[in-house]
């Protein structure tokens, strides 16, 4: 395969460069053809001219393309005062290759319907290794979109990037628009470029380069990409808090260099945010889905972005493509500004023709998933046949000087992320011992009487359960294994009961056991009878005797159960299943008896 461009040109010139490359072409009558069309203006007549153009030049191929918030040809980005249309050719020489267009509609009514039949379409074709996505963003929850990707067959790689527009890179207002030769110039669409065969050959790389900074927030309240709420105050009014930003358009100016870090399970995604509302919300660049819970402002290093860019090229160069396709988000062009951007796809021009488009998000499939990403950059790279061994191209990466300031501020910004997550590991330990017993590990009597009030609580409110039933147990005799054999002894013998204890409740579904206190301890079942309750304790009290202690040898324990009455207090039935443990020891021990 080979890949060539065309950019800012006159009509004239783009049916001459259509019309040499229809000649070239011919030379390969098995050759397939894809061409990328992209418009940095919302004109769509622009865009219908210059591709009915092509088509009348390249009639046998096939067109995918979108308004973009400018172009990239050549690896750099194609400055312009002027309407830009991009033409980025695709030549597939190996008559093995097989390459498709589709174009379904998307919004929020057509959304379920949409994934649906893109699921539909790609398993009846067994031969797809890749899935281009080309789409507008608007009114359209992409998180759950995305969310669909997970029924794809596993070995298929998802990529692309979401339409935008030079004029605005407010995804709500209708400007974006995607159109192929599948389908007509569309605000609400989604154009499909499904890519396979044997000789075919993609790999996908994403590029970050942003640092989480700072201590985790929780998010409170969000729907769709309007984030409401950060650790329960107004999502504006914490951001401020942090980054001492007291200006709405000092905010909307700089809020490029710090976007959002979204935990999502064991990766970051990131999100750029683009408006602010009346009421102290933010608007991100892609909606929220209803499990992203945890998030830090993330930091924008041009070190880092550089060193990311270095690692990605080595890779790229590794798996020797002949052509590449770079989505880059319209937030780093942003934060780079026009001089500077070209330095991250520059580069890869180095080792192969590089093209592509600043989105209004970018989409790329880890493992099962399909994440809609902000302020990243996906790289595409493609080859037909199997690779040489000897990769080609020189790794060239155009450095930054940087002022001492910049690296005091990214020394500083490595303290303040090393020291917030110290910070929070301290703060999680003093959590967890605030709620435990240091010597066994279980919970403290505190929090074990907490959740017998919350269980009675909760079966006060729904009277359909069993109510809950307590287990109290003691070992017999401890006091003299202390006096005997010294407290290390007895402190081995307490930690070894709160082990077995812990792995009965387990299995039995009961609530976490507590040490009530000395050699008492406390099991919550929350809703069980009385007759499993016993039988728990009968379980524990023959598994317990069974131990055999190096120093102290065996051991014996006492228990009480008691199941809770109607009306009953959380005191009222502590009395009651003590008074049944006490019963157990005035009958000989090694026992267990109910009240």
């Amino acid at each position: 395969m080979y890949q060539v461009h065309f950019s800012h040109g006159s009509e004239d010139e783009l049916r001459q460069f259509a019309s040499g490359l229809s000649a070239r072409i011919a030379q390969s009558s098995d050759a397939r053809t894809l061409v990328h069309v992209f418009n940095d203006t919302a004109n769509r007549s622009v865009t219908d001219k210059a591709t009915s153009i092509l088509r009348s030049e390249l009639p046998d191929a096939l067109f995918a393309g979108c308004s973009t918030s400018g172009t990239i040809c050549d690896g750099a980005f194609v400055a312009s005062e002027q309407p830009n249309i991009s033409a980025i050719v695709n030549v597939f020489e190996d008559p093995r290759t097989i390459i498709e267009v589709h174009q379904f509609p998307l919004n929020r009514k057509t959304k379920s319907e949409t994934a649906e039949a893109i699921r539909e379409l790609i398993n009846e074709r067994p031969w797809v290794k890749a899935v281009e996505m080309l789409t507008t963003l608007i009114d359209v929850g992409m998180a759950d979109f995305c969310d669909e990707a997970r029924l794809l067959p596993e070995d298929v790689i998802v990529f692309g990037g979401g339409a935008l527009t030079s004029e605005t890179i407010n995804m709500w207002k209708g400007l974006p628009y995607v159109f192929s030769s599948a389908g007509e110039n569309s605000g609400e669409g989604i154009v499909l470029v499904l890519y396979g065969g044997e000789s075919f050959h993609l790999q996908t790389l994403t590029i970050y380069g942003w640092k989480p900074l700072g201590r985790h927030m929780e998010i409170t309240r969000a729907e769709g990409p309007v984030l409401y709420e950060l650790d329960g105050a107004p999502a504006y009014e914490r951001y401020c808090h942090y980054l001492s930003l007291e200006d709405n358009d000092v905010f909307a100016t700089d809020s490029v260099l710090f976007p959002l870090a979204i935990d999502h399970e064991d990766r970051t995604v990131i999100k750029a945010l683009v408006d602010i509302g009346e009421n102290g919300s933010i608007t991100l660049s892609s909606d929220l889905a209803s499990y992203h819970k945890r998030c830090r402002i993330a930091y924008g290093d041009p070190g880092t972005i550089l060193r990311s860019i270095r690692e990605g090229v080595c890779a790229i160069r590794e798996f020797e493509p002949q052509g590449i396709m770079a989505y880059s988000c319209a937030a780093r062009r942003k934060y780079w500004g026009d001089e500077h951007i070209s330095r991250e796809t520059l580069p890869l021009q180095a080792i192969a023709p590089t093209a592509g488009f600043y989105t209004g998000g970018e989409f790329c499939r880890e493992g099962k998933e399909l994440l809609h990403h902000n302020v990243t950059l996906v790289v595409v790279s493609i080859r037909e046949g199997d690779a040489s061994g000897e990769p080609k191209g020189e790794i060239v990466i155009d450095a930054m000087e940087f002022t001492r300031q910049m690296e005091i501020v990214n020394s500083l910004a490595a303290f303040v992320g090393v020291t917030s997550a110290e910070l929070e590991d301290a703060y999680a330990r003093l959590e967890v011992a605030a709620r435990t017993d240091e010597l066994t590990g279980l919970l403290n009597r505190g929090v074990i009487e907490s959740r017998i009030e919350e269980a009675l609580a909760e079966r006060a409110a729904d009277r359909d359960d069993e109510p809950p039933a307590l287990v109290m147990l003691d070992i017999d005799n401890f006091k003299a294994v202390n006096d005997t054999f010294g407290h290390r002894a007895g402190d081995e013998v307490l930690r070894k009961f709160g082990s077995l204890l812990r792995t009965l409740a387990d299995d039995a579904g009961a609530d976490t056991p507590g040490r009530w206190g000395g050699e008492e301890f406390m099991v919550l079942l929350p809703s069980a009878s009385l007759s499993d309750a016993c039988a728990f304790a009968e379980r524990a009290r023959g598994e317990f005797t069974g131990l055999n202690f190096p120093i102290s040898g065996s051991h014996t324990i006492s228990i009480g159960v008691a199941q809770a009455l109607p009306g009953e207090t959380s005191d009222m039935l502590c009395q009651r299943v003590d008074k049944a443990l006490y019963s157990a020891k005035e009958k000989g021990k090694n026992r267990v008896e109910t009240a």
